[in-house]
């Protein structure tokens, strides 16, 4: 039995939850005194520039 496609509206949930959640983790990084946000934005900005 086939399953049915995933509909456009699904992946644009999926793309704006991943979106959302990425800049959430983000300002996260800046703002919040956890070690291991500081890594991951001392990483970030490694990567980047």
């Amino acid at each position: 039995m086939a399953r049915p496609a995933r509909g456009l509206a699904f992946w644009a949930a999926v793309g704006g939850v991943s979106v959302v959640s990425l800049t959430l983790l983000n300002i996260a990084a800046d703002r919040l005194p956890i070690p291991g946000l500081a890594e991951f934005r001392d990483y970030a900005v490694r990567r980047n520039g």
